[in-house]
């Protein structure tokens, strides 16, 4: 897959996006080709898989459970950090998770 933020029109707008979520979760702005398309995890014993523009899992009942962006650890023992609209993006912690399983990352 292409690197995309859903609801964007170019990948300018896309990495200004990215931007401004990497601002708000106190990240450093990866590049798009650092960026994961999907990831798979763990979660209190249930396999989970959170996926750029689809919906997060039902476990987390969020009212916009789109999945915006997921930023790769900023460094060795960081979690993954997956970012919906009410978590990472707008207001609130993203979703944070360090049980990785595999990973997508976006095409070059």
């Amino acid at each position: 897959m292409k690197f995309f933020v859903p609801h964007t029109q170019s990948t300018e707008e896309a990495l200004s996006v990215i931007d401004s979520i990497a601002k708000f979760i106190g990240n450093s702005s990866p590049q798009p080709e650092e960026m994961i398309y999907s990831l798979t995890y763990k979660h209190n014993g249930k396999t989970m898989v959170a996926t750029v523009g689809e919906s997060v899992d039902e476990y987390y009942k969020e009212a916009a459970p789109e999945v915006q962006a997921i930023f790769p650890p900023s460094s060795a023992g960081q979690p993954y950090k997956i970012c919906l609209p009410n978590r990472g993006v707008l207001r609130g912690e993203p979703i944070y998770t360090s049980n990785q399983i595999s990973f997508q990352k976006f095409e070059s």
